[in-house]
């Protein structure tokens, strides 16, 4: 072992200080593992610590590994632990939201096409900033606004007001 990897857990391996529950789910045979709990009862946890069980004790490849959420802050939690555990085989390991996973997947399958018609929400921004000409807040607050309007939500509202001159369409 790398120094820094696992070593943290000593001779009990990736479960170590893992709850009997956490212990069993993190265990559990190979395979997909849905773990379903309130807030704060240690599913990041228990996910990490199973993928660090399936690499070094089971010997999964990485890149063979999906760990999928749903925020953006969940999926960077989950990374940072991934590499706290596996140091840089965490790196190998798809991880992600269900968004950003599939728009990952879809440019490494085509480029080209996923370029023509998707922007993530940091591209977004730039782009406002850049063909619009302003500020990085205002194009927060447009891109805001926008959002709101897709899903119908901010009909009669005002454009934000650097941008009030833009005809509305």
């Amino acid at each position: 072992r790398a120094a820094g990897q696992l070593g943290l857990f000593g001779s009990a391996g990736p479960l170590a200080g893992l709850d009997p529950d956490q212990r069993q789910a993190a265990a559990a045979l190979p395979g997909p593992v849905l773990i379903v709990a309130g807030p704060g009862t240690g599913k990041t946890r228990t996910l990490t610590h199973r993928i660090a069980y399936l690499i070094s004790e089971r010997r999964a490849a990485p890149e063979t590994v999906v760990a999928v959420t749903f925020t953006n802050r969940a999926a960077a939690e989950l990374r940072d632990r991934l590499q706290g555990l596996l140091g840089v085989r965490a790196q190998a390991i798809a991880t992600g939201t269900f968004h950003g996973l599939a728009l990952s997947w879809l440019r490494g399958w085509d480029p080209w096409a996923a370029a023509a018609f998707l922007l993530d929400d940091r591209q977004e921004h730039d782009l406002l900033v850049q063909v619009l000409g302003v500020s990085s807040a205002a194009a927060t607050r447009l891109m805001g606004y926008l959002s709101a309007r897709r899903r119908g939500g901010a009909a009669g509202q005002p454009w934000p007001p650097e941008l009030e001159s833009w005809p509305e369409t």
